[in-house]
């Protein structure tokens, strides 16, 4: 039995094989600790011949023969933009650097009311398993937080447009499986969680965080103030810093939430309450003393 013998006993090639990529690993007839095996390369025509048995060896008990794939050929992959854009669809990556600024030429621009600020990419989170599989078989001493299947992440297309792609810094190289979505414009502001009213405001210029939030009736009893945060439409976030006393809140953007959480409890602090218990409980004990 040849090597092409054995690719028709198979139900031949797949269209992605490569007829002259064929290896067959041999046990080493000579008794070698440094070669146990050898490796025997087939190259087959069209019709599964060859002119010589160098190139459609017989096969040997126990041969491994493994059949290539054509070099150089890959899976095609392709992106998805959808929302304000002149021809929403599925694109396929035309280069190893193809990148948002092609796609958004590729797909005609963006049309009149499409918010540039406002877009994002969703991507396929590829180190979910990676993280998962670590955690499990090792012992870190910590714990992760569980993984999400995607992630987003925003990027300044104005600028993106300004420097017309060549500043990576506005410019993504995309991915197979990215979803491009690119929102219409919101003039608006929401403002959730631990405040007087969570409520929605029209979008003022160099409006920051705090203002929304006096706005929005100012924080609770249990509102976390230093934890503040903002997700802008394009998914980015960007959190309340101190400096010295004080703290520097976030600008917002059109499209953007302020988002104020709430304070957890500190296992380790002593209430009012519980100190107000224990002094009662040690002025009782002194008297106790004083009496014996």
């Amino acid at each position: 039995m040849t090597v092409a013998d054995l690719i028709l006993m198979a139900d031949g090639l797949k269209s992605t094989a490569s007829l002259v990529s064929i290896d067959i690993f041999r046990a080493n007839d000579i008794n070698s600790d440094e070669a146990p095996f050898i490796s025997i390369s087939a190259n087959l025509d069209k019709e599964f011949n060859a002119l010589s048995l160098n190139k459609n060896p017989i096969l040997s008990e126990k041969d491994f023969v493994v059949v290539r794939t054509i070099e150089g050929l890959l899976s095609p992959e392709v992106v998805t933009i959808k929302g304000l854009i002149k021809n929403p669809g599925m694109y396929s990556l035309l280069t190893a650097k193809y990148s948002l600024y092609n796609l958004l030429n590729d797909a005609g621009g963006v049309l009149q009311n499409a918010a540039l600020k406002g877009i994002k990419i969703k991507r396929t989170n590829l180190a979910k398993d990676i993280i998962k599989a670590t955690v499990q078989e090792s012992d870190l001493g910590f714990a992760v937080t569980e993984q999400k299947e995607f992630l987003e992440f925003g990027v300044d297309v104005e600028l993106l447009y300004k420097t017309k792609g060549q500043d990576p810094r506005y410019n993504v190289v995309l991915k197979d499986g990215d979803v491009i979505s690119v929102p219409k414009i919101d003039n608006t502001i929401q403002v959730i969680g631990e405040v007087g009213q969570p409520t929605v405001l029209s979008y003022e210029k160099n409006m920051r965080a705090n203002y929304a939030i006096k706005r929005a009736g100012g924080f609770n009893d249990g509102a976390k103030k230093s934890g503040v945060f903002v997700v802008y439409q394009n998914g980015n976030i960007e959190s309340t810093k101190s400096f010295l006393f004080f703290n520097v809140w976030p600008k917002l953007e059109p499209g953007a939430k302020v988002v104020v959480p709430k304070k957890l409890p500190n296992p380790n602090k002593t209430s009012f309450a519980e100190i107000i218990g224990l002094t009662s409980t040690l002025a009782t004990l002194t008297v106790l003393l004083r009496s014996l």
